[in-house]
């Protein structure tokens, strides 16, 4: 049997993995398979403008107060897609 000296890891992997993940986005965005961008974008500019109108938008306190709100959207449409998906009810 021979043995093979196992070589360590470099960073170039992950650099250019970064590098080609970057590149491959470019790539996508102007063949104009955009996927959620706009939507992330969106969410973006409006969070930049509500955090300009109130200053305390962006505060802890705020935050928790907006996530305790929409969890209970997030469970009630999460129960309305089991149900479609389960098939217990149709949309006609």
């Amino acid at each position: 049997m021979s043995q093979v000296a196992a070589q360590p890891p470099s960073a170039a992997p992950a650099a250019s993995a970064s590098g080609g993940a970057i590149s491959g986005l470019r790539r996508r965005v102007s063949e104009g398979d955009l996927g959620s961008l706009p939507v992330v974008i969106g969410l973006v500019v409006i969070w930049l403008i509500f955090w300009r109108l109130n200053a305390n938008f962006l505060t802890p306190r705020n935050l928790t107060n907006l996530v305790l709100q929409i969890v209970v959207y997030g469970m009630i449409s999460s129960g309305v897609v089991m149900v479609l998906l389960l098939g217990e009810i149709t949309c006609r």
